[in-house]
């Protein structure tokens, strides 16, 4: 399947579903206005029978709660495409002030692979981190098990993604179309040139923007 970021909302259905028009509006422009690899965003809403459906039906433990929205977003080696992700997500997380939005990256932008997102704010996701932690200790996978502890310690840092340079994206025309010179280009990396790009919640007027 190749590389791919996975992403889950948790907030309560009312809350959700006043924002969801916005949301979807949001994810649609994202998609024609920016160069995706792979795959286009997909967060799709769950309505409460799909996410009864997809909950652990045993009666002997109690049911994990269930997010009302997810989807996942294949970019193999695009970390142009991770950055976008990662922006949708923050700001979805700033639309719904109250909700947790849960981003995991298969790959390397995300420092630690697994994050938190609230109100705009990046944290650890323990429990993707613990469930990973334990297949790792499971298989053997001492090398990964180290690499992990050191992208945990270097999040508490206060480095969350990975500096990628932009140079190697410089071809994308949403990237073209800020007319930075090569020389300037050269030295930025994509959360750099993220931050000067215009995205859809702020040319449409959405909500926290």
């Amino acid at each position: 399947m190749g590389r791919t970021l996975h992403y889950k909302v948790f907030d309560t259905d009312r809350h959700f579903r006043n924002a969801w028009k916005e949301i979807r509006i949001a994810q649609e422009l994202l998609i024609y206005r920016f160069t995706w690899t792979c795959e286009w965003p997909s967060l799709e809403f769950l309505d409460e029978w799909e996410r009864l459906r997809r909950q652990d039906d045993s009666v002997r433990r109690p049911r994990p709660p269930a997010p009302v929205a997810e989807g996942f977003t294949k970019v193999a080696g695009d970390d142009w495409n991770a950055v976008l992700i990662t922006r949708f997500m923050t700001w979805i997380s700033r639309r719904l002030p109250e909700a947790k939005v849960l981003l995991h990256d298969e790959g390397d932008y995300l420092i630690a692979d697994y994050h938190a997102l609230a109100n705009g704010v990046a944290a650890l996701d323990e429990d993707g981190l613990e469930h990973q932690r334990l297949y790792l200790a499971e298989h053997c996978l001492d090398e990964y098990l180290a690499r992990q502890r050191d992208a945990v310690e270097q999040f508490k840092r206060g480095v969350i993604h990975q500096p990628v340079p932009a140079q190697d994206y410089a071809d994308r025309p949403e990237i073209k179309a800020l007319g930075l010179p090569a020389d300037v280009l050269g030295k930025m990396t994509l959360d750099e040139v993220a931050n000067r790009i215009t995205f859809p919640w702020r040319t449409e007027g959405l909500k926290a923007a």
